[in-house]
């Protein structure tokens, strides 16, 4: 008897795939990190303009009524220590006394929160009737979810 070998084709080696899976569970969590971060900046970006711009309302409002010669209004949007060093008689005469605004323009926002305690500057050009032009800067704060402003223009 004979013996009879059967002829087998090799099988080319299996090949690692380790790598490739290291490779593809990096590739998903870099995309879920950046989405991630993409969507936190989004949502952070979106916190900073609604608080800019209800800080750059509440000043455009308290110029406006300056503007509009509504002095008393003017006073009634100061904060707690402006309102508690001047009475509303001494607040109305200091501005009256101040030259005629025509017009204002918001050139700069700036918010800060510092130890729990949110304050703004809110810088604007204001022109005066004569034709003059100043720089201010206001400084808000914020009381009871709302931006007061603090000082008497001067």
């Amino acid at each position: 008897m004979a013996m009879q070998f059967e002829y087998a084709v090799p099988q080319p080696p299996r090949r690692n795939t380790t790598l490739r899976t290291v490779l593809i569970v990096v590739g998903v969590l870099a995309v879920l990190c950046c989405g991630g971060g993409g969507v936190g900046a989004y949502f952070l970006f979106n916190k900073v303009a609604d608080s800019t711009s209800a800080a750059r309302a509440a000043a455009e409002a308290y110029v406006g009524h300056i503007e509009a010669g509504d002095f008393a209004a003017a006073y009634g949007l100061a904060c707690a220590a402006t309102r508690g060093t001047n009475t509303q008689d001494d607040y109305v005469a200091a501005l009256s006394r101040q030259p005629k605004i025509q017009s204002h323009k918001v050139v700069g926002t700036f918010i800060r929160n510092v130890n729990g305690k949110t304050s703004a500057d809110i810088t604007m050009d204001v022109v005066y009737a004569e034709g003059s032009t100043k720089r201010y800067v206001f400084t808000l704060v914020k009381e009871d979810d709302a931006w007061k402003v603090c000082g008497v223009p001067s």
